[in-house]
């Protein structure tokens, strides 16, 4: 596939489906930032983005778990939007065992690395469940709240999803998710401003974060401006590494508590403008980088030359694993079962016209 050309093939798939059973007659043309866009559900009909099962208890979980939607404040009607995605594969079977295990499994690339699953408590009881949302901690320690503890959904580095996993020796695994869909990262976005003095504090007792991490390699203190560190996507990735570290490091602090951790970053694998995203002679990323992350590196290869050890866990996962973990328990799983027949018409490619207009497949 042409490295340019999925996030128009995902804009249109998902656009032929307005005005259908799938979309529930919902039409196209919403607003966004002043301007109609023809990739987002009309206006009041937002909340149609999610799978319908999970609608009602994905507000409720929201809003008792004080997570802050979009900056409009409520769910984007963007189909194209990676935190929906997210949502509608993971949030209506997060409360099944079996299901969630087999899933951090597909995740991790192996069918029988871990024996089981822990409820994720920083969810309160009555919502906690296998799989948590809009995860942060306890404490700021990567400086980013000034005085306010660290607000799940806010601009604070918070995980998209998190699994905790066990293996057969016991050993507690966190699976931190950063889920991506179309996202290309095509322009140069330059975060040194808001994140030198965060994650590389230098100052006089400072803890210089990435400096004196024990996964990501440093540099010389003069050479993190404009760095790999401070361009997406690898931004993003350095503070969920911190983010992981830290966590691990003060868990006797921390509601969250594990052993070691397995960084799952899903990422579609025809998104190729975005998986083939490395580092260049000129251009994009010619910012200084720690040695190894060489030019003409895949995103995978270059952000694992950012790490100081192979034996850290980093993870590119092509999130229709879930999808061929839900085909396996059709027979046995109405709920899995349509929720897979959703994902194939929503996300990976089945065309509306195959199935019949008149009827709803999915049971909404």
């Amino acid at each position: 596939m042409e490295t340019h050309v999925y996030k128009e093939i995902q804009k249109k798939h998902q656009e032929a489906l307005f005005g259908t059973p799938f979309f529930e007659g919902a039409k196209g043309g919403g607003i966004h930032r002043n301007m109609q866009q023809s990739s987002y559900l009309e206006a009041g009909k937002e909340a149609i983005n999610l799978y319908k099962p999970i609608r009602n208890k994905l507000m409720d979980y929201f809003s008792q778990e004080k997570i802050s939607w979009w900056s409009q404040g409520g769910v984007t009607g963007n189909l194209l939007s990676s935190r929906v995605a997210c949502l509608n594969h993971l949030f209506a079977v997060r409360d099944d065992k079996d299901l969630v295990r087999d899933i951090a499994n597909a995740l991790y690339g192996s069918p029988d690395f871990f024996m089981d699953v822990k409820k994720v408590n920083c969810d309160s009881a009555r919502n906690a469940e296998y799989i948590a949302f809009a995860v942060t901690t306890n404490n700021d320690y990567l400086h980013e709240c000034k005085s306010e503890a660290p607000k799940r959904g806010g601009s604070n580095t918070t995980i998209d999803a998190l699994i905790i996993a066990v293996d057969f020796d016991n050993k507690k695994y966190l699976l931190p998710i950063r889920w991506e869909y179309t996202e290309e990262y095509g322009r140069k976005t330059d975060k040194t401003k808001e994140g030198l003095s965060r994650y590389t504090n230098v100052h006089e007792g400072g803890d210089n974060l990435i400096g004196n991490s024990m996964i990501l390699k440093p540099m010389p203190r003069n050479k993190y401006k404009g760095s790999i560190y401070f361009l997406e996507p690898f931004y993003q990735l350095m503070k969920q590494t911190l983010w992981a570290e830290q966590l691990l490091n003060h868990k006797d602090q921390e509601v969250l508590k594990a052993d070691a951790c397995c960084h799952i970053h899903v990422v579609p694998k025809e998104n190729v403008q975005l998986r083939s995203k490395g580092v260049r002679q000129t251009g994009y990323m010619d910012g200084e980088r720690p040695a190894g992350c060489k030019p003409g590196l895949s995103m995978e290869e270059t952000w694992r030359n950012c790490l100081k050890s192979n034996e850290v866990q980093y993870k590119v996962v092509d999130p229709e694993v879930i999808a061929d973990v839900l085909a396996k328990y059709v027979s046995v799983n109405s709920k899995a079962a349509e929720l897979g027949s959703y994902l194939k018409y929503r996300y990976y490619g089945k065309v509306w016209k195959e199935a019949p207009r008149d009827t709803d497949p999915f049971h909404l």
